[in-house]
């Protein structure tokens, strides 16, 4: 137990997919509880909450704006802001007020935001610590534009100075200190970027910001890996119209294959419960998966992958990783011969393991112990915030 006082910590979640947000923060909660210091979370989706309560941490439901009808995709950060987190100043306001509604009985320390704008909102000229801990995408660079998504969109610059100003607009309601740029929401006493420096699509930022990724165990399912002279494939996907032909080709290939795919047909012999990630990936020669926290964690390794972007979000991991020469991505689209020769590309020795192997190397030690380098940067905003 840690020798100075207890924090109290609120474990924020608003955006994104589940347990690609509440495995890492649970992973980061326990090893808070074992320093001694209180951990209560605010998720927005409660899909996964047994997890926490199983664990023994309190949690509570975060607000849910109800959005306008988003777009197909958005072309940048501020429009996909604008959409899924302050569809109008009014929905802006009520979720702040909710936010602070929640500091209130919590009375946090420290809050950690992991894709939580509306919690950073809320807590602008609180007096609470913030830290950002996430993936690139939960955590754009302060200071900075916020990124668009494709080199094709346009009237980003026009869009973020709206949104600039519906978040002043609400500043200056709640009190607090207003924003001098839309990215400035992000600006906070700590950031961990759980990711590796070399496949940060919104890098550069300084290296001290990364904490490297959180492998995080959703469940304890360890299966035996099936004989076969086919790499040994882990496959953590969601259901799709590209699955049978992906199915198809690891057959094809004789692929070793052990995965799971909430929801698939249990005849797949995939494991009917979330696999123990952390035993299981250095086990295998490549990773299938979406591109999510998974994908880094593999990649520091030393596996290569095979990306099946659906998500924004994850086209950008697989863009950056297929530049780096990490990976290989496919589609529902991707024909079965095609899918052949991508598994086939991730064999032991082929030069995508040799590129993933290489960046593994480059690596600090720092960033392979990603939970104890977020509860250090947690840790390190004590002094102002248990004042």
């Amino acid at each position: 137990m840690s020798a100075r006082p207890p924090l109290r910590v609120l474990m924020a979640w608003e955006l994104g997919g589940n347990l690609g947000h509440v495995a890492p923060l649970l992973a980061v909660a326990r090893a808070l509880r074992a320093r001694g210091h209180q951990v209560v979370f605010a998720l927005r989706d409660l899909s996964n909450a047994d997890l926490i309560a199983r664990s023994g941490f309190a949690f509570l439901a975060a607000p849910e704006v109800r959005r306008r009808r988003p777009p197909l995709t958005y072309g940048s950060f501020a429009e996909m802001l604008a959409g899924e987190a302050f569809p109008s100043a009014k929905a802006a306001f009520v979720g702040a007020l909710a936010w602070r509604s929640i500091f209130r009985a919590v009375r946090p320390h420290v809050l950690v935001a992991d894709h939580a704008p509306t919690a950073l909102l809320a807590a602008r000229g609180q007096g609470m610590r913030t830290v950002l801990c996430g993936v690139p995408f939960s955590v754009p660079p302060a200071g900075r534009p916020l990124p668009r998504f494709s080199k094709q969109a346009r009237g980003a610059a026009e869009r973020e100075a709206k949104l600039l100003a519906r978040l002043n607009s609400v500043l200056a309601v709640l009190r607090g200190p207003a924003l001098e740029t839309a990215s400035a929401l992000y600006r906070a006493d700590a950031v961990a970027v759980k990711w590796l420096p070399e496949l940060d699509f919104f890098g550069p930022r300084p290296r001290s910001h990364y904490a490297g990724p959180v492998l995080s165990d959703a469940g304890d399912a360890e299966p035996a890996w099936p004989q076969a002279k086919g790499p040994k494939l882990l496959v953590y996907l969601r259901p799709g119209s590209f699955l049978p032909g992906l199915l198809d080709a690891m057959k094809r290939c004789d692929a070793s294959v052990v995965g799971y795919i909430p929801g698939a047909d249990p005849s797949l012999n995939l494991s009917e419960t979330p696999l123990k990630m952390s035993a299981l990936l250095p086990q295998c020669d490549a990773l299938v998966c979406h591109g999510g926290n998974l994908s880094a964690a593999a990649v520091l390794a030393g596996k290569p992958l095979l990306l099946y972007p659906v998500y924004v979000e994850q086209r950008l991991t697989a863009e950056r990783a297929v530049e780096v020469g990490v990976a290989t991505a496919a589609g529902g689209k991707t024909g079965v011969e095609s899918l052949c020769e991508k598994i086939d590309s991730l064999r032991p020795g082929a030069p995508l393991a040799l590129a993933a192997a290489k960046v593994a190397r480059r690596q600090d030690s720092g960033l392979r112990n990603a939970v104890e380098a977020v509860v250090e940067r947690i840790e390190g905003v004590r002094e102002k915030a248990a004042a």
